[in-house]
């Protein structure tokens, strides 16, 4: 695998490892923040619109008290028979400050006038049992001990829930409580609508006992019940839900109020970490791409051209050739290269001198008792020869010329002289034959010492091809 593959691979994991990083972080740290965050957004919302509840009621506690005070309302309940009720003052106050019920008792707990208006139609409702369900709901509602003693809750009604006030009717200037003035607001669509606009929220209210409610409503007022916490948050979909119970006059759980968070902030920190994540990512590449044209151009192509140089065949290595700045490290690398290759050149033209030398001598000195093998026969083949023409008979010769030169030549000494003849004539054919065995010896002896000198010279090419460069020792063989 060369250095291409392996960038290649390892910016692919590198990118890899940082888009399954940037996965884990958002999934396993930033996802889980922010949904206990919107989680807190929604307890927030759910005691907001809890905290508007009471401010309503603590408003109708207000308008109670006003009311409990009028003049109007404290002559009628003490003197009921000789006055009569201004019916049509009580609607119009009823209208103005949208209250559903005003019930007016006296201290006997006698009710002097009750009446419950729909406000949207302006007309009064049917008869209804409230004040008889309050009285079994909880008796100490229409109690008060002194003129400051109000009470006030939530009440569950057959037209629905509602926010009841129970307030001490008393003279101005009396401390005396001679009546109680029940005041009542159902908590319709538009009190919610209300709610929801304050605390823009989307709050919603069902009562514990009514037919409206899911299973799954039922199951969250069971698991409510069960639970130490006052709410419970449950995740749908995209969406978070909360529950609330709220409690009545008795501190019983009586409503059940709602509301949802959607999880755009999850959505909208997901699509910007996306966003966030592919820009990083472009960059990442970006500069992956960056730094592989980088190195590409500082180490890839120099490496490649520096391979290309030491591959090729029959080229001088110095210097060596690359598309590099001198103080770069290709460039110092192949500076090293090179000097590397110069002290290898010099070390091996030395030892190559050497050794050229070395086999030059021993050449030398083969050729030299080669020669010496081959003249040797030769002069000994002299001196035997020489030595056997000194012993031929060369006086007998004489002395038989200087005889046939007198003239005196007899039969007798024919005979005699034949006879030396015959033996000279023996001699010299036996040492013509001798001569001509060792003249044949010596001339086999002389091919095969020449064959010989020949194989030594042409052992000298070999030693020629690594002659070293500029050699001033040079040696010239002749052969013959």
């Amino acid at each position: 695998m060369n250095l291409r593959s392996r960038l290649l691979i390892m910016g692919c994991f590198a990118i890899s490892f940082q888009i399954i990083a940037l996965f884990a972080f958002f999934y396993y740290y930033v996802n889980p923040k922010f949904a206990k965050l919107e989680k807190t957004l929604v307890e927030k919302n759910l005691h907001r619109g809890l905290e508007l509840l009471q401010r309503e009621l603590f408003h109708l506690e207000r308008i109670s008290q006003l009311l409990a005070q009028e003049p109007t309302i404290s002559q009628v309940v003490n003197d009921p028979n000789n006055k009569p009720i201004p019916i049509e003052q009580l609607q119009n106050n009823m209208l103005g400050l949208e209250i559903n019920l005003i019930c007016i008792l006296d201290a006997s707990r006698k009710v002097i006038w009750e009446q419950i208006l729909d406000l949207n139609t302006e007309r009064p409702y049917p008869k209804q049992a409230i004040l008889t369900s309050l009285w079994e709901k909880k008796p100490s509602f229409f109690e008060h001990t002194s003129k400051f003693s109000v009470q006030a809750g939530i009440f569950n009604s057959k037209l629905g829930p509602m926010l009841v006030v129970s307030a001490p009717i008393s003279p101005t200037n009396s401390p005396q409580v001679t009546g109680t003035l029940i005041v009542a607001r159902l908590i319709t669509q538009d009190v919610i609508h209300l709610i929801q606009s304050l605390s823009y929220t989307d709050v919603k209210l069902w009562p514990l006992g009514g037919s409206t409610l899911s299973a799954k409503q039922l199951s969250i007022i069971q698991k409510l019940q069960k639970s130490d916490s006052d709410y419970r948050i449950e995740q749908s979909g995209s969406i978070f839900r909360g529950y609330m119970m709220l409690q009545d006059l008795n501190q019983q759980p009586n409503l059940l109020i709602s509301t949802t968070q959607p999880r755009e902030i999850t959505k909208t920190i997901a699509l910007s970490l996306s966003e966030v994540a592919f820009i990083f990512l472009g960059l990442q590449i970006l500069f992956l791409i960056a730094l592989y044209l980088l190195i590409r151009s500082t180490f890839l192509v120099p490496a490649r051209q520096l391979i290309l140089q030491l591959n090729a065949k029959n080229k001088d290595w110095r210097p060596l050739n690359i598309d590099a700045k001198p103080w770069n490290e290709m460039g110092l690398l192949a500076s090293t290269i090179s000097n590397v290759i110069t002290r290898y050149q010099d070390r091996l033209s030395h030892e190559t001198t050497l050794a050229y030398r070395e086999g030059c001598q021993q050449t030398r000195s083969i050729l030299i008792q080669e020669l010496e093998e081959t003249l040797k026969p030769v002069v000994d083949g002299i001196e035997i020869a020489e030595k056997k023409l000194s012993n031929l008979p060369t006086n007998d010769i004489e002395w038989i010329i200087a005889e046939s030169k007198t003239g005196k030549l007899t039969i007798k000494r024919i005979t005699e002289y034949s006879e030396r003849l015959q033996i000279i004539n023996d001699k010299i054919r036996h040492f013509q034959k001798e001569s001509r065995h060792r003249l044949y010896d010596l001339y086999s002896k002389t091919l095969r010492n020449i064959a010989s000198i020949r194989s030594e010279s042409r052992s000298l090419d070999s030693v020629r091809e690594f002659t070293p460069i500029n050699s001033k020792d040079k040696i010239t063989i002749t052969r013959s």
